[in-house]
């Protein structure tokens, strides 16, 4: 269960703005425990596959399994961002050249 609560706070302190959209990460019926819900695609496939290991100082160390799927996760973040920003960047220049605009005619 620990394990579930630092995999939580990684995601949340590093991907916070994928995760939150409109103020909130859940729905108004579902509690914060989402987040951990093993049935989620990333939580679940981590937990399932975990091969966890305690070390002498408390920490805990995640296998490659653990690592890939993490990785895997921040490339799709990524890839995500860089398509929204592209689209940004369409939208603005269509903004300032002014295609789409119907005022731009000249009587």
């Amino acid at each position: 269960l620990d394990f579930r609560y630092r995999l939580r706070w990684y995601i949340l302190g590093k991907y916070s703005s994928v995760v939150f959209s409109t103020n909130r990460n859940t729905d108004d019926s579902l509690t914060e425990e989402c987040l951990l819900d093993s049935a989620e695609v990333l939580v679940g496939s981590m937990i399932e596959n975990a091969e966890l290991q305690m070390c002498s100082d408390q920490d805990i160390l995640a296998t490659n399994n653990e690592m890939k799927l993490l990785n895997e996760f921040e490339l799709e973040v990524k890839k995500k961002k860089k398509k929204k920003k592209k689209l940004q960047k369409k939208e603005r220049h269509k903004k300032k050249s002014g295609i789409g605009r119907e005022d731009n005619h000249r009587y």
